[in-house]
């Protein structure tokens, strides 16, 4: 019951650091895991999995109100279901993708993001030519 368990994770260290600034503010024991690396070569940190917020397992229902007060959106009991549910709900209006299963749709969105971005700023640069 003393394991410590990771409930957020970030790409940037600081990031990590201001929520367990918060965290720690309330009295509840916080580690933040694997900065050093990330700060080393913020390339790194996907890698990795980012620099991961930690509190120990008994306390793991006393941070999720204090998550939700900092805009963490998630469930009362600690996971994101509802997030990913409305995810499912919004993709599968989109004709072309509501078959795949989720994985594939936010690929599929990321691409299409990019794709965009790029015709443009290609027809920013064509203009300003």
């Amino acid at each position: 019951m003393n394991d410590w368990v990771t409930i957020a994770s970030f790409y940037y260290a600081h990031q990590a650091e201001l929520l367990k600034g918060r965290i720690e503010s309330e009295g509840i024991a916080c580690n933040v895991k694997d900065e050093l690396t990330a700060t080393a070569n913020p390339l790194y940190s996907n890698a990795i999995g980012g620099v991961k917020v930690q509190v120990l397992e008994s306390d793991v229902q006393k941070v999720i109100p204090i998550l939700k007060e900092a805009g963490y959106t998630m469930d009362e009991d600690g996971s994101y279901k509802s997030a990913i549910e409305g995810i499912i709900k919004y993709t599968n209006k989109i004709p072309l993708i509501n078959k795949y299963p989720l994985e594939k749709r936010y690929t599929i969105l990321i691409l299409a993001a990019v794709l965009i971005m790029a015709v443009v700023i290609w027809v920013i640069c064509f203009i300003a030519s």
